[in-house]
This record gives C-alpha cells, structure tokens and sequence, in this order.
C-alpha cells in the first residue's frame, strides 16, 4: 500500500486534477486495468476507512528512519519500517488491521483473485522527500503473491505509483485514486514509483531514481504497502518468510489476476467492518 504524505496532512478529497504530460491508466467498469500480456491491477475503491488513514499517518510521525537499511530494488536507503514483518504485528498501527482492513483485504482478494488461503503477511510504511527518496525504479514484486498499494493524500502530489508496459519509460502509465482506494497487483506487473512536482517535466528515459534526484521538489511521502502471501507447497518462493523485488520473474505459476470475479460477490468486501 503506497502512502504518500505532505507535511502529514491528510486529504479526502478524491483526486488531484490529471497532468496534461503523464499518461494515466485507464479502468474499465469492473475496475480492472490491461496491462497486456494476461497483466492485470484491480482498483478496491472506498475499502479503507478514514480512521485506517489517520491510524497510518500517526504512526508515520513516529517513524525515524535508518538509512542503512537498503531497498531490494536498487540497493539504497529504503526509509521504511515494518508494521507487520512475516505475519507478526511490529506496531500499534496493525490494531488498523484486525479491526476490518485484513478482512476487507481478504475478501477482495477472494473474489478477485479466486484465493481464499491468500493472507496479510507484511505491511511497511516507506516515505518519500527530496533530500532522501522520491522513487523507486521499476521492478517485479518477485516475493509477494499479491501486493496492494493506497495513495493516501493523492490531492498533495502528482506521479506515484505507475505501471510499466516495457522496458521504455514512456510506456508508464500513472495510477489515480482516492485516498481511501487500494490497488492490487501480482508479481508479473511491471511497476514503480515516481513522486513528480507538478512544475517539473516527467523523464522520458534513464532510471526514475536518477531523474527524480535532479529535478527541485517540496513534495514529501512516505509509503504502506501490503505483501499477501499465498500458502502453496510449488511456490516455496512466494512465502511470508520472503521479502523483496526484482527486476525478473522467479516462478512459474500463473496468476490468477487476470479471471473475471464471479458476479454473485462482486461487492461482498465493501460489507466488512
């Protein structure tokens, strides 16, 4: 789940007008976005509550970061810290969980992903600002069955989280939402991060780390996403006592991402909590 945050004020209202020079990823009436090539993200609108935002934006002003901590994805200062670390809750902010999002969470993934067993293993904050971080390049969450990304004040910065069709970086496509939407993908969905000032050009090529050190910013963020793991004697790999990304594939099952969810649950997760 992608938080990203300015000066920890909390928004909900429900978008940030679109950039004329940035693509952004189109959904379909069911809330499915193609990705191509059986690739799919899922949009759960409306699944957190505000109290769940405010909860994670508490537990972000207690964060103090350690630098030598590095990310898997390019081997920099991560500036993230656990909440829930291999299904053990870390922080007083998982009580946000057990009160009806891991429920929530769960159903979706049910009717989605026609994965009942998937469960909540790891949930992380990460922040975002000029002078530490403000992307992540584009990677493959080779470790996570599932993962599920929430901007949370989305009318505070522009960019964020996209999808990548190819190794190009003009073929990202930038994911808008409301605060309280989460977005769910698969380990084959090409992605990354990229926190954008709404005055700068996006980069039409290089690494997204590398342009995003160069161009002048006051925006600031700091990310919570959620790893499910999904218990399967083939899948040794994709387990709560993984974590990580990379940038190549490292199993062979199939997603299941990419089913039409049965009719008869289409909204049975909104219920919960």
């Amino acid at each position: 789940m992608l938080l990203l945050l300015s000066q920890h004020v909390v928004s909900f209202e429900e978008q940030r007008p679109p950039l004329a020079n940035l693509n952004y990823v189109r959904w379909s009436d069911e809330d499915r976005a193609d990705a191509g090539s059986s690739r799919v993200a899922h949009v759960a609108r409306g699944i957190m509550e505000e109290a769940d935002v405010r909860s994670f934006v508490t537990a972000l002003q207690e964060f103090r970061p350690d630098p030598k901590k590095l990310d898997s994805t390019d081997g920099l200062p991560a500036y993230e810290f656990y909440i829930r670390h291999e299904a053990k809750d870390l922080h007083s902010a998982a009580e946000v969980l057990r009160l009806g999002l891991e429920q929530r969470v769960a159903a979706f993934t049910a009717e989605r992903y026609n994965c009942t067993t998937c469960y909540l293993c790891n949930v992380l904050l990460r922040r975002y600002q000029a002078s530490e971080r403000m992307a992540v390049p584009s990677h493959y969450d080779r470790l996570a069955y599932i993962t599920a990304v929430a901007s949370l004040n989305p009318t505070d910065f522009d960019g964020g989280l996209y999808l990548q069709r190819s190794p190009r970086a003009e073929s990202r496509e930038y994911f808008r939402t409301g605060s309280r939407d989460m977005i769910f993908h698969q380990y084959d969905l090409n992605h990354g991060v990229d926190v954008i000032d709404a005055h700068a050009t996006p980069p039409s090529s290089g690494s997204p780390t590398q342009s995003t050190r160069a161009r002048p910013t006051s925006r600031r963020g700091t990310a919570l996403r959620l790893r499910l793991a999904r218990p399967m004697r083939r899948m040794p790999s994709v387990s709560c006592t993984s974590s990580g990304s990379t940038a190549t594939h490292a199993t062979s099952a199939r997603p299941s991402g990419g089913r039409r969810p049965p009719r008869s649950r289409a909204t049975r997760w909104r219920r919960i909590g």
